[in-house]
């Protein structure tokens, strides 16, 4: 059972931290090739460039976005890193929008703010999702791609993420999922607290659990996809992954980059075993009486 973060303030700090310092490498070694994407790529059906497949959870936002009804769209971005969905979204949305994106770490919402200069009716922000600086039901669609995972309280970013909703409005989250349909293995058990701990994955739970948190925040599941299957992993043999954490953890390695390699191995070996998914998840904001 997932349980809120006992300190989220120092979470928090810790979560800026990593990015600050891990951002430029996440782009120089994640394949960025100038879409400022510093999430996964995905080779879905299809898919036969690199392009194509860092810019694939990009292309899930755009159809959301463009299955709203509203006339003038209304989207945010609460994770938003260096702005490169927004920066996706922006030429190739077919009706007027405003974005604004969220990002704990000054270092990707300086970078993001120059990314997006060209397009003025998009902004970011230095905030906590958590208390996002966001007015109530400002928003028809709001976005997290690899971020809720980083939630210290997976209650309060549900509730936030309801708060600045509008009635009808849209949650999507893309991120890992604990596989709740299998027994895990002790080494399993191990490579989750590795990638919790190395990624500061603080939210890492069950669907079945964020649907019945979101349930409680009026938040509705309209679809859920698995895109496990479109990930191109490098996971290690098990003795190789095992040795080279365990040697970490001896030599005491603590500095970032270490921590987040390790959190990587971590990652891919248990997105291999199944331990691990990686999915989609689509929430409607429900009215509520507050509402009327």
């Amino acid at each position: 059972m997932t349980v809120p973060d006992p300190n989220p303030n120092q979470h928090r700090d810790a979560v800026r931290r990593y990015y600050d310092v891990n951002t430029a490498l996440f782009r120089r070694f994640g394949g960025d090739r100038g879409t400022q994407t510093v999430h996964r790529s995905l080779w879905a059906e299809g898919v036969t460039s690199l392009d194509a497949a860092l810019s694939y959870s990009n292309n899930l936002v755009l159809e959301e976005a463009r299955r709203l009804a509203a006339p003038h769209s209304r989207l945010g971005d609460l994770g938003c890193g260096t702005g490169g969905t927004l920066l996706y979204l922006a030429p190739r949305m077919d009706r007027p929008f405003t974005a604004v994106g969220v990002t704990l770490s000054p270092v990707q919402a300086e970078q993001a703010r120059r990314n997006l200069k060209p397009f003025p009716h998009c902004t970011a922000l230095v905030g906590d999702f958590l208390r996002l600086p966001l007015p109530d039901a400002g928003l028809d669609l709001a976005f997290s791609i690899e971020a809720f995972i980083h939630a210290p309280d997976a209650d309060k970013y549900l509730s936030e993420a309801a708060r600045v909703l509008r009635p009808g409005g849209r949650l999507l989250l893309v991120d890992d999922f604990l596989n709740a349909d299998r027994i895990l293995t002790v080494p399993e058990h191990r490579l989750l607290a590795e990638y919790r701990s190395g990624w500061l994955a603080s939210s890492l739970m069950p669907v079945a659990d964020v649907v019945s948190r979101a349930q409680t925040h009026g938040l509705r599941l309209l679809t859920r996809r698995d895109l496990t299957p479109h990930l191109r992993l490098r996971a290690l043999p098990g003795p190789l992954a095992r040795g080279l954490l365990g040697l970490r953890r001896r030599l005491g390695l603590n500095a970032a980059i270490a921590t987040s390699t390790a959190g990587s191995i971590a990652l891919q070996q248990a997105l291999a075993s199944g331990a691990i998914l990686y999915q989609t998840l689509v929430f409607g904001r429900e009215a509520t009486g507050s509402d009327a």
